[in-house]
């Protein structure tokens, strides 16, 4: 799940700034690499499942904040467009019944989800591609409201 930044908007110096920082983590990975300094405790793993907000004839629902306060879940993530929802878990050891309790976790607060989707006047749909999404949805105004997002959509205007 990503985290929310203070601005928008990233001068020449904030990108430097990021490249060196990225290099030196880097390096320092590469360190920790050659000392065995890695974790060694084995395979782990966890689920990212991102869903959409639809009314009731299966169009976007901008509703993703009022269904982030109904849902009240720090499990739950909000994501770029305002009619998608991240649910996640928490990584564990893959090993014994891993995939069995994550799927158990995932019908729990898929579960809350629809209700929540319900309170809000929306329906939770996990699809790749909705159908019914068009060009109009897609807009600055389907951005979920905060600098993170802001700041993606700017670099990738800025890129095309």
């Amino acid at each position: 799940m990503g985290q929310e930044i203070d601005t928008p908007v990233f001068e020449a110096r904030h990108l430097d700034q990021f490249r060196s920082r990225l290099a030196r983590e880097t390096r320092l990975l590469a360190t920790w690499e050659r000392a065995g300094s890695l974790s060694q405790r084995g395979p782990v793993g966890g689920f990212e499942l991102e869903a959409w907000l639809v009314d009731d004839d299966f169009a976007p629902a901008l509703r993703n904040q009022r269904f982030m306060q109904a849902m009240h879940d720090p499990q739950v993530a909000l994501e770029l467009a305002r009619f998608n929802v991240e649910f996640n878990n928490r990584p564990r050891p893959l090993s014994g019944h891993a995939l069995r309790d994550m799927a158990r976790e995932l019908e729990v607060i898929w579960a809350r989800g629809v209700k929540a989707a319900t309170s809000c006047g929306a329906r939770l749909l996990s699809i790749g591609i909705l159908p019914t999404l068009q060009a109009r949805h897609l807009g600055i105004d389907a951005l979920t409201p905060m600098n993170r997002y802001y700041a993606l959509n700017e670099q990738v205007m800025r890129l095309r």
